[in-house]
């Protein structure tokens, strides 16, 4: 994975974590992807290695989660649901209902990435 904006980083990371891809490593100085990272990430990817099976195998396992499309449309509107209904008032905490406004706002942005890749 090749991360270029927001919350793309943080995603290669997590996915490279759990073994489902790996993220290119940038330069130490600039930040830069080197040619050499560049290949070394393709050679892992093309070359037949235990640990690219099992990237490769959990990341099948993911996308058959993942891609339910009819069952990720059931979250959203479900998550719409439950923010509609538990909206703000004098008893809330603040703090943690901000938390969970940008939870939701993170598992959407993933949602809709995964369905436009």
């Amino acid at each position: 994975m090749l991360p270029f904006l927001f919350d793309q980083g943080i995603t290669a990371r997590v996915m490279e974590d759990n073994q489902v891809g790996i993220e290119v490593p940038r330069d130490e100085e600039d930040g830069a992807f080197t040619s050499n990272s560049v290949a070394n990430s393709v050679r892992f990817v093309m070359l037949e290695s235990e640990e690219r099976k099992k990237v490769r195998e959990n990341a099948r396992r993911m996308s058959l989660i993942f891609g339910d499309t009819k069952s990720n449309d059931k979250c959203i509107e479900d998550l719409i649901d439950f923010m509609a209904n538990h909206t703000m008032n004098k008893n809330t905490n603040h703090a943690m209902f901000f938390d969970l406004v940008m939870l939701c706002v993170l598992l959407i942005i993933i949602i809709i990435s995964l369905h436009i890749y």
